[in-house]
């Protein structure tokens, strides 16, 4: 099987690509972000063998917003490139499961399975959410070299490692960080400053073909980057690892602040930055301003130095399905990490509090 769906009552409902079929729709190609879209609109539309697809150029056209003379167009280039199947040119298994529905229903496509990875994607990639009703479409306005890369890092997400897309091999934020309080019983307390985003060169070169240029710059792709920041595909999650370099070592204490230019933070992604910033305040260090804002600068605590702060990316459509063990043990462990390092905050915000109580009374 290529493509499961898969959905439990109440769960989110997910859909899968594999590694194969990735890295053919991230080749160069002035089509690419149709392609790319095209294919999911028909992966999504998979029935549980993940074989079968039951959109065709008219679920391409409404998800994509094209006319049907392009959503036929896109659909010969991926049957060209190998990627589907006319039903009727099927053979084998293949042909004998093949579920034999009219209407809606009708089988109109064939995924050709493959043995690589699978990586699922939500549904609500393809479907939209809420508000944003076509995300295919806002992707394809945001160019060719955004959609390959935004697949791309499909491939690099770790969530139960990293919380997000691997820093050692693909992208990340870098942040200055600096103790300013410690002692003994006490926590260390640190500030962190936002600073410059960092790809790997191979992730550039190796998988997109992007290339630096005479002046070591790659232009295009921090330009194509910032689109799928913007457009809200990607946001980025400071997160606080054991560790002062970023490599195999570093080990997830907790996520400290969640970006979101689009409304609140997802559900279970809320901040730790506030009460951070109050152990801060107790010492009078508070990173933000006088109205509680904060401006690139954080506070957070630890038990000792060998911390840094690391600003991940997360992808906005990724798989949350907690019928995956490794999406429930991934998400378990972040949400008991934040709910350990909020409560190891309140007690020494309060034993903090209680030693200036007893100084002020004289004891």
């Amino acid at each position: 099987m290529v493509s499961t769906k898969y959905s439990n009552a109440g769960r989110q409902q997910v859909f899968s690509l594999t590694e194969h079929q990735i890295n053919a729709l991230i080749r160069v190609n002035d089509d690419a972000a149709s392609l790319i879209a095209a294919f999911c609109v028909l992966a999504e539309s998979t029935d549980a063998s993940g074989i079968y697809a039951t959109a065709g150029a008219k679920a391409i056209r409404k998800r994509l917003r094209v006319g049907l003379p392009k959503a036929d167009k896109l659909l010969k280039q991926l049957e060209s490139g190998g990627l589907i199947k006319d039903p009727k040119n099927t053979t084998g298994n293949i042909r004998k499961n093949m579920p034999c529905r009219e209407g809606r229903a009708t089988v109109r496509w064939v995924l050709p399975p493959d043995d690589s990875r699978k990586v699922w994607i939500a549904s609500s990639f393809v479907k939209g959410f809420g508000s944003w009703q076509s995300p295919l479409h806002t992707l394809r306005q945001a160019g060719t070299d955004a959609a390959r890369i935004l697949m791309t890092l499909y491939l690099y997400e770790d969530m139960p490692t990293y919380g997000g897309i691997d820093p050692t091999t693909a992208i990340y934020r870098d942040y200055e960080t600096e103790a300013i309080y410690t002692q003994q019983t006490m926590p260390w307390l640190f500030h962190t400053s936002q600073g410059t985003e960092s790809v790997k060169m191979a992730f550039c070169s190796d998988r997109l073909d992007i290339h630096e240029n005479a002046n070591g710059e790659i232009h295009e792709f921090w330009r194509a980057f910032k689109k799928l920041v913007d457009r809200g595909f990607i946001y980025e999650c400071l997160t606080v690892f054991t560790g002062v370099k970023i490599n195999d070592d570093m080990c997830l204490l907790y996520p400290l602040h969640t970006f979101n230019k689009h409304g609140h933070p997802p559900k279970g992604e809320e901040s730790l930055s506030g009460k951070m910033n109050r152990v801060a305040d107790t010492f009078g260090l508070s990173a933000s301003d006088s109205t509680g804002r904060f401006y690139g600068k954080f506070s957070f605590i630890a038990d000792d130095d060998d911390v840094q702060a690391v600003g991940i990316y997360r992808l906005r459509f990724r798989n949350t399905n907690k019928a995956f063990d490794d999406v429930l043990h991934g998400w378990q462990g972040i949400q008991d990490s934040h709910r350990h390092w909020s409560e190891k905050a309140d007690q020494w915000i309060q034993q903090i509090r209680d030693k200036q109580k007893m100084a002020d009374s004289g004891c």
